[in-house]
């Protein structure tokens, strides 16, 4: 990075006697870019984050969607005689059109903690 700066002060300025401020200051400010390109940021945490949480969805309304009709009104049953004044009944049979919620009571009915 040194003989970096070395150069890019050399090529800026027309002074025969470069000063150690101008090399201090440049090297500063790579070093400070090098570490904002460097360093995570929040942003993309989130990203990942969000694809990993969509994925798990995903997962789970096809895991429910290839489940038996018998087993999900069962299921559905049950979690609404135990939950029914937290969740909505669901207004159709497809497990893709129900809300989160219910979604996620029914899954953990039928399937409990197997991993998706």
């Amino acid at each position: 990075m040194v003989e970096g700066v070395g150069y890019w002060v050399s090529t800026t300025y027309s002074s025969k006697e470069p000063k150690l401020a101008w090399y201090i200051r440049e090297c500063e400010k790579r070093k400070r870019e090098f570490n904002r390109l460097n360093t995570p940021t929040f942003h993309d945490d989130n990203e990942i984050q969000l694809q990993e949480y969509e994925q798990r969805k995903e997962k789970v309304i096809t895991r429910l969607e290839n489940t038996s009709i018998e087993e999900l009104r069962k299921a559905t049953i049950s979690v609404l005689k135990e939950h029914g004044h937290l969740i909505s009944k669901p207004t159709s049979g497809n497990p893709r059109e129900w809300k989160q919620t219910l979604r996620a009571m029914v899954y953990q009915e039928i399937y409990g903690n197997e991993p998706q």
